[in-house]
């Protein structure tokens, strides 16, 4: 297993009484955010940050890793506040509604004239905001 020191519950954001939805929607807006392909910035250090979310994904989602994790732990406290969860949808929400909002403009603008539908990003705004709106939507 991974090195005791790493608290999977931090690098995901949420709660230890977190349920396996919350870790998994957790997990897919981190990775959609800091992803190397779509992160600005730093690409290494988005890959790192990319590693752990992974890693901590993997132990958290599977019952036995994640009951051998927690006894590993014992005597440590939630690493988060209450409201972490409350957050997290809230900004999954956020993140569909934004999602949803873009294609609908996109949408629209393809019906009358648009000087800039064929740019590379106008196309790649389309293909982001429409996995978003696939990753969001899957079901658990």
């Amino acid at each position: 297993m991974s090195s005791p020191q790493k608290d999977f519950y931090r690098i995901l954001e949420v709660q230890e009484t977190a349920e396996f939805a919350v870790i998994k929607a957790a997990y897919k807006a981190l990775i959609m955010l800091y992803h190397p392909d779509r992160a600005s910035g730093d690409k290494r250090r988005a890959g790192k940050k990319t590693q752990d979310i992974n890693e901590a994904y993997a132990v958290l989602i599977d019952p036995e890793k994640r009951k051998h994790y927690d006894a590993g732990r014992s005597g440590k406290s939630a690493c988060l506040p209450d409201k972490a969860d409350a957050r997290a949808v809230r900004e999954l929400r956020l993140a569909l509604r934004e999602s949803e909002a873009i294609l609908q403009i996109l949408n629209d603008s393809e019906t009358s004239f648009n000087p800039y539908s064929d740019l590379p990003e106008f196309k790649n705004i389309r293909a982001d905001s429409e996995a978003i709106l696939k990753i969001l939507n899957e079901p658990d």
